[in-house]
Order: C-alpha cells, then structure tokens, then sequence
C-alpha cells in the first residue's frame, strides 16, 4: 500500500479555498459577462447623453448601477431555487437556515 494513502493532502483551508475557486469558476461560467459589457457601454453611452460626464465618469457611473444590481442579486429570493425544488417545505426550511447562520 501507497505510503500517501493516509496522508492528508490538503489542508482544510486549502481544501475550503479550492472548493470556493471551484464554485466561484462554475458561477462566473453562468453569467453571461459579454452581455454585461454591453450592458456598461450601452448605460455609458445614455449617460453621456445626459450631458455633463466626462468619459470615465459615465464609466464609473455604469459600473456602478451594474455593481448594485448584483449586489441585489444577493438579497433575491428567487435567486437560486425554482419549482420543485423550493416546494419542499423541509428544504426551504434548511435552505433559510443555513443562510440565517451565515454558511
């Protein structure tokens, strides 16, 4: 038998970071960036047509109407859970307990 089969080989920090890489990756595939970046230049461009912004602030102003409505996005409850899944009453139960304590 392999020497390394009772050796840990991650930490469990280093295991928690990998596991949040992990899904951080799997998340940010999800999200369609380019639309995004449409979405900032489009804003950008209405707002140079308010007049009275430079071009990095009609910039800073897109980026962030588009980092509040993400940020929204946290507090959705409609974020995660659709149909059957968040029918269960046990599940839902679980499901706001665990973001009650924090995960």
């Amino acid at each position: 038998m392999s020497p390394l089969v009772n050796t840990v080989l991650l930490s469990p920090g280093h295991a928690a970071d990998l596991l949040d890489n992990v899904v951080y990756d799997q998340v940010r595939e999800l999200i369609d960036l380019a639309g995004l970046s449409d979405l900032e230049m489009h804003l950008a461009i209405e707002i140079g047509r308010l007049g009275g912004t430079s071009d990095d602030e009609m910039l800073d102003l897109s980026r962030a109407m588009i980092d509040r409505a993400l940020l929204r996005l946290a507090d959705d409850e409609h974020r995660y859970m659709r149909g059957g899944m968040a029918e269960d009453d046990e599940l839902r139960t679980r499901y706001a307990n665990c973001l009650t304590r924090g995960m």
